[in-house]
């Protein structure tokens, strides 16, 4: 398997945040062009590249394309690895293919098949995660729109002296739909593909091999045939082949998520801290309140679906949660929730709020809410790590006042959680 994993920073930014892109291009399992010129320095048609069958200054490849017919039954069959912690949704894959002596306008297939497992074929053991060898899922087929391909015969100068390639083999890029989109996490994972010959023509359909000048083959090659209802390895002589193959969809890349709770959208509450809010009255007020996700992953709450916030220890009160909008947080997004406040009998009231998520440090997110029904030196908001936050009427002197504080910053630090 030959990794070429194509991904710019504008698709990995976009994928990070979970966006679905179901036409990029996720994956390629190596190329096929050699250039535009051919080892005996012939130049190919203007717009056009050679694939040329490689050498090693010792040997030449000698098989210009494998055969992949669902009539003759014979099938392709190469793998690709998931990296760690990252999840791939696949929608479609992509294969090149030729007929030899096909018009150029003339798609070489007209159907194909596609099976996505998770073991290699020739070991019997794999389960089939998408698809089959029989049903055609053919979506389009065309001349590669990022570069028209002639395969050809090798033409070094030593090795093949005075050789002229023909431009009889045109490359075609035929995709297969993979519907519904098949969603895989990190491992390694096998395609197998056959197709149909576009009626009227007489030669394949063929597949060509991984190429790169002056390598029989890839390191790691280990693509298989299907012949005579046994899989076995695709070689070239005695060296192993891979198919170049490419897998379109999106990505989400490994991230964390990261919980912030704020009152009113603007008033930061600190995870373990107190909440603070005075003048409430007796009748029943409403606190809202935002949870953001400042990471690059999804930010779950896992209470379940009516029990995301949890309320507890209440003290002189009634309280009620209003679930938050969304129970999924994209990264770099929101969601709002409430609580509807009753304080029981006028004086001091409180209860704990607690968030169970999948923040990293930060599970579960809690905090305590003082209240006072009547006015008091503290005002609304909160965010302070500190024990302090029920202020009342009790007339502190000036120095209590300043020591409260600087103890409650020192402690608010003390609380503050180190991020991933």
């Amino acid at each position: 398997m030959q990794s070429n994993r194509l991904l710019t920073l504008a698709l990995a930014v976009t994928l990070m945040t979970a966006t679905a892109l179901s036409a990029q291009q996720i994956y390629s399992n190596g190329p096929l062009s050699t250039g535009a010129t051919t080892q005996g320095g012939t130049a190919a048609p203007t717009g056009y590249t050679w694939s040329e069958l490689a050498d090693d200054n010792a040997s030449i490849n000698g098989t210009i394309g494998y055969g992949f017919s669902l009539a003759n039954g014979i099938a392709l069959a190469d793998d690709f690895v998931v990296p760690t912690g990252e999840t791939w949704t696949i929608t479609s894959f992509s294969y090149y293919t030729y007929s030899t002596g096909a018009a150029p306008t003339t798609s070489p297939v007209m159907a194909t098949s596609l099976q996505i497992s998770d073991a290699a074929p020739s070991t019997g053991t794999g389960t089939v995660l998408f698809g089959d060898l029989t049903t055609d899922r053919l979506s389009t087929t065309t001349p590669p729109v990022d570069g028209l391909i002639y395969r050809c015969i090798n033409t070094d100068t030593v090795l093949s002296p005075g050789a002229t390639p023909m431009t009889n083999r045109l490359c075609w890029l035929a995709t297969v739909d993979v519907s519904p989109a098949l969603v895989l996490t990190a491992g390694t994972y096998w395609v197998a593909f056959n197709g149909t010959l576009t009626t009227g023509l007489a030669s394949g359909p063929w597949a060509p091999p991984h190429t790169v000048t002056d390598q029989l083959g890839p390191a790691g090659a280990n693509a298989e045939q299907l012949l005579g209802g046994t899989w076995g390895p695709l070689v070239d002589g005695a060296t192993p082949q891979e198919i170049p193959f490419r897998l379109n969809g999106s990505i989400l890349l490994p991230g964390n998520p990261e919980i912030a709770v704020l009152r009113d959208g603007t008033t930061g509450i600190t995870d373990g801290g107190t909440e603070t809010q005075n003048g409430t009255g007796t009748a029943m007020f409403v606190a809202n309140y935002t949870i953001n996700n400042s990471g690059t992953a999804p930010l779950n709450l896992t209470g379940g679906a009516g029990t995301e916030i949890v309320i507890g220890a209440l003290n002189n009160c009634t309280v009620t949660p209003n679930s938050p909008v969304s129970s999924t947080i994209a990264a770099s997004g929101s969601t709002t929730f409430s609580l509807n406040i009753t304080p029981t009998a006028a004086g001091t009231f409180s209860f704990t709020i607690s968030i169970d998520n999948n923040d990293s440090d930060e599970n579960p997110f809690n905090w305590t809410f003082n209240g006072n029904t009547a006015g008091g030196g503290g005002g609304g908001g909160g965010g302070g790590g500190d024990d302090g936050g029920c202020s009342t009427d009790s007339g502190n002197s000036s120095w209590l006042v300043l020591f409260a504080a600087l103890a409650g910053l020192g402690f608010a630090l003390r609380l503050r959680k180190s991020r991933a």
